[in-house]
């Protein structure tokens, strides 16, 4: 059920936003955590998130999002219109 989301999630994503697959699909992964365990806090989702990864390596990764992307500040203007 989760693949499924993501999919549609990614699908719907990527006509408004210019971000690679891995991006994309880990900015999906942070969507759909939040509204699972209903927090912001990166250990919690990365601890749902459903990947093979050790939970430090998944942790580390929403960690590196943050990190190096950028979206702006009227990214999710572009989607809604």
């Amino acid at each position: 059920m989760i693949r499924t989301a993501l999919d549609t999630l990614q699908q719907k994503l990527s006509a408004g936003l210019s971000l690679s697959h891995s991006r994309l699909e880990t900015l999906c992964l942070l969507v759909i955590g939040i509204a699972s365990v209903r927090t912001v806090n990166l250990s919690h989702i990365s601890s749902e998130m459903p990947t093979q990864a050790k939970l430090e390596s998944t942790y580390r990764r929403l960690q590196r999002f943050f990190q190096h992307v950028c979206l702006g500040q009227d990214w999710s203007a572009r989607l809604v219109v």
